[in-house]
């Protein structure tokens, strides 16, 4: 049986992925933030370098890049907050309705029990 270069190369890639992605998974926060933090970095270095290519510079055009790029960036973090926020209220949101069918379910019980004893004391008397 023949190997390939690239069969060796992705074997340990392959033991270690779903470890990975058990690891991305419960640290998603992080990597939201990591990965927003290194998108703007990459504009960032970007902005840089097409300024150093422009003749004559512009302090203008790199203002105005810096500040759509920190727009962008806080939108991107807003964005994820809110739906950090969104999945707390709705994770609320379903126990306080199991909350309510549990209640509604020993109202129901105690409706029943007062009817029972209701009717008990009628033929009693």
């Amino acid at each position: 049986m023949t190997k390939t270069l690239l069969g060796v190369l992705l074997k340990p890639l392959g033991k270690n992925w779903k470890a990975l992605r058990y690891f991305a998974f419960y640290n998603r926060t992080i990597f939201e933030i990591l990965f927003l933090t290194v998108y703007t970095a990459e504009q960032a270095l970007l902005i840089y370098l097409l300024s150093l290519l422009v003749t004559p510079p512009s302090p203008i055009l790199n203002i105005v890049s810096y500040f759509a790029l920190i727009v962008l960036f806080t939108f991107g973090l807003h964005k994820f907050l809110m739906e950090s926020r969104i999945k707390v209220l709705e994770s609320e949101m379903i126990e306080l309705k199991s909350e309510n069918d549990y209640l509604s379910d020993l109202n129901e019980q105690l409706i029943k029990r007062h009817e029972n004893l209701d009717a008990y004391l009628k033929e009693g008397n």
